[in-house]
């Protein structure tokens, strides 16, 4: 089962959880920026560099999102409406 806790409760024991490396930090940082600037031409790279996939086009059909529903745990997909929820309000 997925633990859902709340940002206070992660702030407050992410070093439990991972250890801070400045080093991912800067690449994460990094990999950000590129991104912001280069948009989708960037995650392009970035899928083929960490996936080893290809690919053109990152619009999913409705038929793909549909099937999608179907083969997926409703507990999985309320804790990722969830976390949207959360995003949203935090953004």
């Amino acid at each position: 089962m997925i633990q859902i806790i709340t940002s206070e409760e992660f702030n407050s024991k992410k070093d439990s959880y991972v250890g801070y490396d400045e080093e991912v930090e800067k690449a994460v940082a990094k990999i950000i920026s590129d991104v912001v600037e280069n948009g989708d031409s960037a995650l392009r790279s970035y899928t083929e560099k960490f996936d080893g996939v290809k690919i053109d086009d990152f619009r999913v059909s409705q038929e793909e999102i549909d099937e999608a529903y179907k083969t997926t745990d409703e507990f999985f997909i309320q804790t990722l409406e969830k976390a949207k929820e959360n995003i949203e309000i935090y953004h």
